[in-house]
C-alpha cells in the first residue's frame, strides 16, 4: 500500500461548510450575541496576557481583530492578526489609528507592541 502526501493547496474545503470568520460575522449579526461576544473578549484579555500586548487592549475593548481592523481605517483581519504576532512592525500612523479605535492612548498602542515584540508575540 502506497500512501501519498498532499498539502494544504491539495485539500478542499467540506461541501456546505462555513469559513470561521463568516460563522463569527454571522454570531455578530445577532445584537445579542454580539453583546455576548464582546464581554467574552473583554473578560479573556487579563488572562491571556501577563504584560500588555495590543491583543489584550483590543480584548479588553470587546473587539475582534476584524472589528479592530474595520474600526481603524479598514486594516484586514489578517495584518491585525501579524501586529499582534509581532510579525509585523506598524508605522506610527497605524499605531494612532489603533489607538484612536480602541479608545486609549497613542502611547499605551505603541507599548504593547512594543512589549510584545520583545516577548516574541
Amino acid at each position: 500500500m502506497k500512501f501519498v502526501e498532499f498539502g494544504v493547496a491539495a485539500t478542499k474545503p467540506l461541501k456546505g461548510a462555513v469559513t470561521l470568520s463568516d460563522f463569527v460575522a454571522e454570531l455578530e449579526a445577532d445584537q445579542t450575541m454580539a453583546l455576548h461576544l464582546q464581554e467574552a473578549r473583554k473578560s479573556l484579555g487579563p488572562l491571556l496576557d501577563s504584560t500588555p500586548s495590543l491583543r489584550q487592549l483590543r480584548l479588553a475593548a470587546g473587539l475582534s481583530q476584524a472589528k479592530l481592523g474595520a474600526a481603524a481605517g479598514g486594516l484586514t483581519q489578517s495584518h491585525i492578526a501579524r501586529i499582534e504576532s509581532g510579525s509585523c512592525d506598524p508605522g506610527t500612523e497605524t499605531v494612532a489609528k489603533l489607538a484612536h479605535a480602541i479608545g486609549v492612548e497613542d502611547v499605551e498602542v505603541f507599548r504593547a507592541i512594543r512589549n510584545q515584540s520583545h516577548k516574541g508575540g
